[in-house]
């Protein structure tokens, strides 16, 4: 009887270490595509980057909020008044990460599924750093995953080839990193799920920050350019984390839009990243 009782404590036991690396390496998916609107044949979808929800970090567009037409342009509306929606009478979409990891993988497949059961025929996909993993995704899938829709990419501070944009240094860093994370969650077990790192008005779980971590550190969609899907590229001038010139080089045939901000700051500088997409949105007559 006490030799069963030890078994199953040692059962037990590595199942409560190993419950979170398995789900995160298994990459069982957490993903919710919440629609803000869903009755048009053309979908944007929205996929935010770390320690960020995408309803938040692309308000810049300012398709619930923010922006108004005063006498000398454009301004900040307190009351969310807009006068500049880009997708009016379109489809809204975000696309958001639980708490049991990150798979990019997944989340380009489940707008892939999303598109074809909804019968959508245009579709526009926008991405925030590492968040344009699932963009590199995309890009490779033939058209048939899309119901051969029109697809287009717009990508702001790509980070969608981590080992080859990161600055020279990071990706040992967070190879590092991961290793201390990934130990975090066999510690911690199942209470890795919870979400308790907070970062604005958002919390976080350990697991989900580790699955971060490691798509930073590995991962690698093996593509050396852009398909013609990728429309729109912005990068920031001052980013302290991606190297522009290896962006540049990868995107040989797409004009490189640059805003004079920090890494993915669309948020405190809004401004900056709406005047590109509005002087892009205007230009093709939206």
């Amino acid at each position: 009887m006490e030799l069963f009782q030890w078994k199953l404590a040692v059962i037990l036991g590595t199942f409560w270490l190993v419950l979170p690396i398995l789900v995160s390496m298994l990459k069982i998916p957490d993903i919710k595509i919440n629609y803000a609107r869903n009755r048009s044949r053309t979908m944007n979808y929205f996929i935010a980057g770390i320690f960020s929800q995408p309803e938040e970090a692309f308000s810049f567009l300012s398709f619930n909020n923010f922006w108004i037409q005063t006498e000398t342009g454009l301004g900040f509306s307190p009351n969310g008044v807009t006068n500049a929606d880009f997708f009016s009478n379109e489809g809204i979409a975000y696309v958001e990460i639980g708490n049991y990891g990150v798979d990019y993988a997944a989340i380009a497949r489940k707008i892939a599924e999303d598109v074809r059961h909804h019968g959508y025929r245009h579709v526009r996909i926008f991405t925030i750093s590492i968040g344009d993993i699932s963009a590199r995704v995309i890009d490779q899938l033939p058209s048939e995953a899309f119901n051969h829709a029109k697809v287009e990419l717009f990508e702001i501070n790509p980070c969608g080839e981590p080992k080859k944009f990161l600055k020279q240094g990071l990706p040992a860093k967070l190879f590092i990193l991961s290793f201390f994370v990934t130990l975090s969650e066999l510690i911690l077990g199942p209470f890795s799920f919870a979400p308790f790192f907070k970062r604005d008005n958002h919390h976080f779980s350990l697991c989900t920050i580790a699955g971060w971590v490691r798509s930073l550190a590995f991962e690698d969609t093996k593509s050396d350019h852009a398909s013609s899907r990728t429309t729109m590229v912005v990068i920031s001038s001052h980013d302290q984390y991606l190297n522009n010139s290896a962006i540049a080089n990868y995107y040989k045939k797409q004009i490189i839009h640059t805003v004079y901000t920090e890494h993915a700051d669309t948020i405190e500088n809004a401004r900056a990243y709406f005047d590109v997409f509005n002087e892009y949105f205007r230009g093709i007559g939206k």
